[in-house]
């Protein structure tokens, strides 16, 4: 293994750049044909830690949430491979090191607009009492532009993932009412028809709203519910909302010309507890039509009798055309032998996850919060998951991103740290 590192005094904190070869360790074989991963890079950030990233392929920005500062932390991306980032100062005169924009609460996640420079942030309220936050900021690159605020507007209470759908019409937002029965869980969406980078705070709201029934679609008390993280489908036709203490999640329709619509709920496994979720269409199901493929990280809930649930991936089949239907269980798989097979029972905590198709295969890219790894799967058959590759990532992985790259496609993670610093980590997926 070979490493340069290059150091530069930020803030409190240590900014390292770590260049990595190494040669992977794949379960399907040593076969130049199997897909593999193979560490390209990781930083150190300024602040305190990351956790949700974001990238701006046009204006080569990347973004991640600090809960810490309570700020989203702006980089310049030089290059990705080899690594070489640069975090922006947008903060105010007289601070030491560079800044993030200021959040004003604590932020949540992140999504970057598919054709607009504006990130759009969830930010929690004041307290869980308090309605959270819809922020956009401007990515564009220039003194007057880059990290402006061009929205600031209510959602509901406590926000946490959102995402844009591909076609850029719509924001939805998974709002968890969090800590009170007199808090209810939601989910917002926002209509983005009129977001654009030149905007401003005082250019007023973009029309938003609160999906009704979610309550009788759950058949729970609103104030019980918990939505965590969304997923839209690649053809922007629905989306997916995973409810991590309820073990379930829901979807949303997306009509051609009319508004999002909760339409239907599919139940997991007791203790599932999930978290990330994501959808790939074009798979067939098991009866050969072709529908969406929904991957679900089941975090799981621990005791302390040391008892854990979940720590699961789980694979489910779901028809476009039949989007009230339960989606149809393929596979549900525990990751901690995946992980490490010399302590099967140890609590791991999978918390993103994301789908691709490279080189004729189906693929899923799994973060591992407790063990720091991420997993490479193959699921062509997503009957029956396979571990193609893992590879050490930063301390406690929490986003995950997928980039297009000349080298490769390139998987990005936000590494919250254990009490800082965070990190940000590239590997890159090579499928020959």
């Amino acid at each position: 293994m070979f490493s340069l590192r290059q150091t530069f005094s930020w803030k409190l904190f240590t900014y390292r750049v770590v260049i990595i070869v190494s040669l992977p360790i794949g379960t399907l074989g040593d076969t130049p044909e199997q897909p593999r991963l193979e560490p390209v890079g990781i930083v150190d950030v300024p602040g305190f830690t990351i956790e949700i990233v974001g990238y701006d392929a046009q204006q080569r920005v990347l973004v991640g949430t600090d809960p810490h500062w309570k700020s989203l932390d702006v980089f310049d991306v030089e290059a990705f491979d080899p690594l070489a980032l640069t975090m922006f100062d947008l903060g105010g005169a007289g601070e030491p090191g560079p800044q993030g924009v200021d959040t004003v609460y604590e932020p949540t996640s992140v999504a970057v607009h598919p054709t607009q420079p504006v990130a759009l942030v969830s930010v929690l309220g004041r307290s869980v009492e308090k309605r959270g936050w819809l922020l956009g900021v401007d990515l564009r690159r220039g003194e007057d532009t880059l990290g402006v605020h061009v929205l600031w507007q209510g959602l509901g209470f406590h926000p946490d993932g959102i995402a844009v759908s591909p076609d850029g019409r719509w924001a939805l937002v998974a709002c968890e009412g969090e800590g009170s029965p007199d808090t209810p869980g939601e989910v917002w969406a926002v209509d983005l028809a009129g977001l654009n980078a030149d905007r401003r705070v005082r250019d007023g709201a973009l029309p938003a709203f609160s999906l009704p029934g979610l309550a009788e679609l759950m058949q729970q008390p609103a104030g019980g519910l918990e939505p965590e993280i969304v997923a839209f489908d690649p053809a922007s036709r629905f989306a997916v909302v995973s409810l991590q203490e309820n073990d379930a999640f829901v979807v949303v329709a997306l009509p051609e010309g009319g508004s999002p619509r909760l339409v239907g709920r599919t139940l997991l496994a007791d203790g599932a507890n999930p978290d990330g979720i994501d959808v790939l269409d074009g798979v067939p199901g098991p009866d050969g039509r072709p529908g969406a493929l929904v991957a679900v990280a089941e975090e799981g809930r621990f005791n302390h009798a040391g008892q854990t649930t979940g720590n699961t991936v789980s694979f489910y089949w779901l028809d476009p055309a039949a989007l009230d239907q339960s989606a149809v269980l393929m596979s549900r798989t525990d990751v901690r032998p995946w992980v490490d097979a010399g302590e099967p029972d140890k609590r791991r905590d999978p918390e993103s996850v994301k789908l691709l198709r490279a080189g004729g295969r189906t693929l899923a890219i799994l973060t591992i919060e407790r063990g720091d790894y991420l997993l490479g799967l193959d699921v062509t058959d997503p009957s029956h998951p396979v571990l193609f590759d893992k590879v050490k990532v930063g301390d406690r992985p929490e986003g995950l991103i997928l980039v297009d790259h000349p080298s490769g496609i390139l998987i990005v993670t936000g590494d919250e740290g254990n009490r800082g610093p965070g990190t940000i980590s590239v590997t890159r997926l090579v499928v020959e």
